[in-house]
């Protein structure tokens, strides 16, 4: 009897034990799973305020293929763009996975689904943040963006792709789609653009009624804001500017 009791308890030691030494294994699960979702919290903030401050200094968007083709959206389009991005949420997931913000990847497959990516430019042209854009499902004409954000409406989603859609098809076209010729309107005494000569700077020419948009010298159907944004000020005449519209951006006019 003795003995049967003295196994017993020894069993009952053995089994407390091995319960206690489960504990700390299923603490530090935990302790793993809140740290990851921690730092995808962190990741995901750090995007966001990345993408808000680009789309502050946002003055203009294009769509560009990894083979380097380019389009620039309107000035209209480029707002509708941006309006939608602004109300963009962040999307924490729970696996603490930040979809990259870059088209560079490892895997083919995944660049072949990111064959357009769209640019966040300032007001020279120049990108400032980017977007891949990949179709939501296969065979899909729905663009969504490859980024740890969200929208709260489906609409805004739609609306956004319905713009960019057309865009990345002429892109992917082997013949693509040259884009619309929109000449100036002509007003009496009103001087209009004319192309730059070679070996000079051009100077830019007003917009008539907006103080603040001149005509790109190297493309007179689009119009640049000579906004200076740190001071809230037409940029002075005399002023060098770079025009995004300029092959590759790096064309300089003055400011009139």
């Amino acid at each position: 009897m003795k003995k049967t009791a003295i196994t017993a308890l020894g069993l009952a030691l053995l089994a407390g034990c091995s319960s206690d030494q489960k504990q700390p294994n299923d603490k530090t699960a935990g302790t793993e799973q809140m740290t990851r979702q921690e730092a995808n919290f962190r990741k995901t903030n750090a995007y966001m305020d990345k993408m808000k401050k680009a789309l502050a200094d946002c003055q203009n968007i294009y769509l560009e293929t990894a083979n380097g083709n380019k389009e620039w959206l309107t000035q209209e389009d480029t707002r509708k763009v941006r309006d939608i991005l602004i109300q963009a949420q962040p999307d924490y997931n729970q696996e603490g996975d930040i979809q990259p913000n870059t088209a560079d990847t490892n895997s083919s497959a995944s660049a072949s689904a990111c064959d357009v990516s769209m640019h966040l430019a300032n007001g020279y042209g120049n990108s400032v943040f980017q977007l891949p854009l990949r179709p939501a499902f296969g065979g899909s004409s729905l663009l969504v963006p490859v980024a740890p954000i969200r929208f709260t409406s489906a609409a805004l989603e739609s609306s956004m792709s319905g713009i960019l859609s057309p865009v990345r098809q002429r892109l992917l076209s082997s013949i693509p789609e040259p884009p619309p010729v929109i000449n100036p309107p002509i007003e009496q005494g009103i001087q209009q653009p004319t192309p730059p000569e070679p070996g000079k700077l051009p100077v830019a020419v007003p917009v008539p009624g907006s103080p603040l948009e001149v005509y790109s010298p190297y493309d007179p159907s689009k119009t640049i804001r000579i906004l200076n944004r740190k001071t809230g000020q037409r940029q002075p005449s005399g002023k060098k500017l770079y025009d995004p519209y300029s092959p590759g951006g790096k064309g300089i006019f003055i400011v009139p």
